[in-house]
């Protein structure tokens, strides 16, 4: 019992380390293991207050009639939360949620210590464990209708350990199912195998297990042409026709002639067609208008002299 009593006694508050309201949670949870009365609370509180917390206790006037209630709200709002520590306290309390691994009792504890530090009763407290849970786990508990924060706790816990035994039948039958289509690819396989060889060994029977090949490509044709005969598959200087003249007397070899090739003709675009008279482009010499000028003046010319 003593080694009990002196393990739960909070470590004492100097105003500077550690946060107070978890030493005021862990002073409460002391003074009702110990059954301590409201005075008895006061004054173990104040002794609990050390080095610059205890120097400004001695600064305070307290009446001789002061509460506990009334000494905790002046540590709290000398050493309490600032207002914007107290929104983001509030925010994060208000978007908790259950990690996917993490357990009911772990999810419970990070709720219950952010609801000590903002000083919430436990409604509060219970409605933000149950919309911070899992929605398997929440819905459960909301059928159940827990009033407080314990039976929450326990029906979450439930159900947890429901949901966990469904998970692990729902992997072994997983690894059940894998195993037997891993079986059955395996049997497919070896039927596969079983039936090949059978097809082949009937084949062999048929051909007097002569081994099968199958045909070989045509040849490719030969890429080059001989400038001489015109045949394909040499060339000139290894042409068989060479070879039989330089076999006759007097023979000279020459250079085999040159190959011709004609183009068809093709008009040029009318953009590119230059006049042979005014050597404008764009039209012939026969559309040339200044030619045209020039002939009806040369047949002028002549019927005048004519008449003269």
């Amino acid at each position: 019992m003593a080694c009990t009593f002196n393990t739960m006694r909070p470590k004492p508050y100097d105003g500077t380390t550690g946060d107070l309201e978890d030493f005021l949670h862990a002073f409460e949870m002391f003074s009702d293991f110990a059954n301590w009365s409201e005075v008895k609370k006061f004054k173990g509180l104040k002794g609990m207050l050390v080095d610059n917390a205890a120097k400004w206790l001695q600064r305070q006037d307290l009446e001789e009639e002061a509460t506990y209630d009334e000494l905790v709200q002046l540590l709290r709002a000398r050493y309490g939360l600032t207002p914007t520590q107290r929104f983001q306290l509030r925010t994060e309390l208000a978007t908790i949620t259950q990690g996917q691994n993490e357990t009911v009792d772990n999810f419970a504890e990070r709720v219950e210590q952010l609801c000590n530090k903002l000083d919430t009763d436990e409604e509060v407290t219970t409605h933000q464990f149950i919309q911070g849970l899992q929605k398997n786990i929440k819905q459960h508990v909301i059928r159940c209708t827990p009033k407080t924060m314990s039976e929450a706790v326990s029906a979450a816990k439930a159900e947890e350990g429901a949901s966990g035994a469904t998970v692990q039948t729902t992997s072994n039958v997983e690894e059940a199912v894998h195993e037997v289509r891993g079986e059955v690819r395996k049997l497919s396989e070896a039927i596969s195998r079983i039936t090949v060889t059978d097809e082949v060994a009937a084949l062999r029977a048929q051909t007097g297990s002569q081994v099968l090949q199958m045909p070989s490509p045509p040849p490719a044709p030969p890429a080059t042409m001989c400038q001489l005969c015109g045949q394909w598959g040499h060339i000139a200087p290894k042409c068989p026709q060479l070879r039989n003249y330089s076999s006759q007397e007097g023979y000279v070899p020459q250079a085999p002639p040159p190959v011709s090739y004609t183009y068809p003709q093709r008009r040029l675009p009318r953009h590119m067609v230059q006049c042979y008279n005014c050597g404008k482009t764009g039209h012939y010499r026969r559309e040339c208008l200044q030619h045209q000028l020039q002939q009806y003046q040369g047949n002028a010319k002549g019927l005048t002299n004519n008449r003269n």
